[in-house]
């Protein structure tokens, strides 16, 4: 009797380890944020600077392939249901294209930011692969169209009205002073490179005056104005400062 009570005890013991075992499995590999540092404070936008050991980062668009995904950043303090794919929205930014740096543009205050690492269907691996910081922002730089709206149908020449927030406008003429510069509105183009001062073309329009208001002559059709912030030299800033707006001129 008793040897079979020992058998019995040996078989429970190994199970309670087996169970253990899989409780304390290690993630297979490791995710970080190089950049910001834990605690750091920024102005937003700001640049995140991402990394991985032990996986391998790669497009989504090529699958789901063991040891291998892309990163996605979660705004805030609660991670996605267990075998779930993470949703994408305002707070799950996915990074499926494997990029290591992205820009973010967060209101003022104390933000926490979990590094997620996920397959090809952007479902975490278990255990997850995972690493946080807190930031705090400051301030937020942002600029906007306040006139026309977003879609609207206008009439050519129509104005533009240009806001900024947590920058100064002044003009070109000023110099190079942070959080100083003034608008362009780019046309039917991408953004410069970074680093290069934005152009002055007919598709991109300087307002080195200081100018809040603008008028505008399109040609009937579609038409994308991105607004950029630039200091006296006409570089952006890094991150961009931007807004874009689509418009339609009809006859």
């Amino acid at each position: 009797m008793r040897p079979l009570r020992m058998s019995i005890a040996i078989a429970a013991a190994a199970m309670a380890l087996a169970t253990l075992a899989a409780c304390t499995e290690e993630p297979a590999g490791a995710v970080s944020f190089t950049q910001p540092a834990d605690g750091a404070q920024v102005t937003s936008p700001f640049v995140v600077r991402m990394t991985a050991s032990g996986v391998t980062v790669e497009p989504a668009s090529a699958g789901i392939n063991e040891g291998r995904g892309h990163h996605h950043i979660i705004v805030g303090d609660t991670l996605p249901p267990k075998g779930q794919p993470i949703p994408s929205n305002a707070q799950h930014l996915h990074y499926g294209g494997g990029q290591t740096e992205a820009n973010l543009d967060l209101p003022p205050g104390e933000h926490t930011l979990h590094l997620l690492f996920a397959t090809g269907d952007h479902i975490p691996y278990d255990p997850l692969i995972t690493s946080k910081v807190k930031v705090v922002v400051t301030e937020q730089r942002k600029v906007s169209f306040l006139e026309p709206e977003g879609g609207a149908q206008v009439t050519s020449p129509f104005t533009i009205q240009m806001g900024a927030e947590g920058v100064i406008v002044e003009p070109a003429s000023a110099g190079v002073n942070e959080g100083r510069g003034h608008h362009h509105v780019i046309v039917d183009a991408g953004l410069p490179p970074v680093g290069q001062p934005i152009p002055s073309d007919a598709q991109h329009l300087h307002f080195g005056g200081g100018q809040t208001e603008a008028t505008l002559d399109l040609p009937p059709g579609e038409h994308t104005l991105q607004l950029v912030f630039a200091d006296g030299n006409h570089m952006p800033y890094s991150p961009y400062v931007t807004a874009s707006l689509r418009v339609v001129v009809v006859e």
